[in-house]
């Protein structure tokens, strides 16, 4: 039940900001961290508003302290997977051709395992727990996302 509290509300939250990508809503904030370390698609609206709807979002439950603080290691811990893929040639948003399931593994792990080791630091979990929500923040990310993808919200898993 404790991964459902740590994850759930994340996806839902990055659910939402494919919609604010989608939609184009605070453009203002559109701003690249860094071009060239982490190329145009993380910027400074999606660094903010992970970090502000997921306290938000967990806020409701009493909550909204962790919910910035997961949201953080949320954005935190995909930089280094983009920075990496920055540096292999591989476009910011596109695909790699070599070692796919890789990067498709990779994408799933960078946040699941930010959002882990963040809660990790408020609540101790033991090493077994830390691998296991790992796990299921990967497979719950993998599962909204091939649902967003089937229904033509989402344009790659």
């Amino acid at each position: 039940m404790e991964v459902l509290l740590i994850f759930v509300p994340i996806v839902l939250t990055t659910t939402a900001h494919m919609f604010v990508v989608k939609f184009d809503w605070f453009s203002f904030l559109k701003i690249p961290i860094s071009r060239y370390l982490f190329g145009e698609n993380k910027t400074w609206r999606g660094f903010l508003f992970v970090i502000i709807i997921n306290a938000l979002l967990m806020g409701t439950i009493g909550y909204a302290k962790l919910g910035a603080f997961l949201g953080l290691g949320y954005v935190l811990f995909e930089l280094p997977n983009s920075f990496m893929k920055r540096r292999l040639g591989i476009e910011p948003g596109g695909k790699a051709n070599k070692g796919k399931y890789f990067f498709m593994a990779i994408d799933r792990l960078d946040s699941a395992a930010g959002v882990v080791i963040f809660y990790h630091l408020m609540f101790p979990l033991s090493p077994l727990k830390i691998i296991l929500y790992i796990l299921l923040g990967m497979l719950i990310h993998l599962s909204f996302s091939s649902t967003l993808y089937f229904l033509k919200v989402k344009k790659s898993l």
